[in-house]
């Protein structure tokens, strides 16, 4: 099994134990260009009844940052700026479709 399906197994394990219906993770940061000293965003979107807490939260984006090997900023639709956000809202039947579609550069879906 190789570095890239061995990182994507840890991943959905990881969403599974977090209640994360939706994962979505840039290809680089499953490749070898995540350095300790980068960061990338993750988009989630959580099982409506386990929303995390701040302490949960912060400790869910080392584990992953673990995972990838660089650290994480998770992000969910919320976090996304209003404009934004709503402009890609209005182009979707849903709000979990803005997890399924790629909002910038190459991404990975999980879970």
């Amino acid at each position: 099994m190789g570095r890239n399906e061995h990182k994507a197994r840890e991943i959905r394990a990881f969403g599974k134990r977090h209640h994360i219906r939706t994962l979505s993770v840039p290809d680089r940061a499953l490749g070898d260009e995540c350095a300790a000293d980068s960061a990338v965003e993750v988009l989630v979107a959580f099982a409506q009844d386990h929303i995390p807490g701040l302490m949960r939260f912060a400790g869910m984006q080392q584990e992953l940052g673990e995972i990838l090997g660089c650290q994480v900023r998770i992000k969910t639709a919320q976090d996304l700026s209003r404009y934004y956000r709503q402009q890609h809202l209005d182009s979707f039947d849903s709000e979990e479709e803005l997890f399924a579609k790629e909002l910038r550069g190459p991404w990975k879906y999980f879970l």
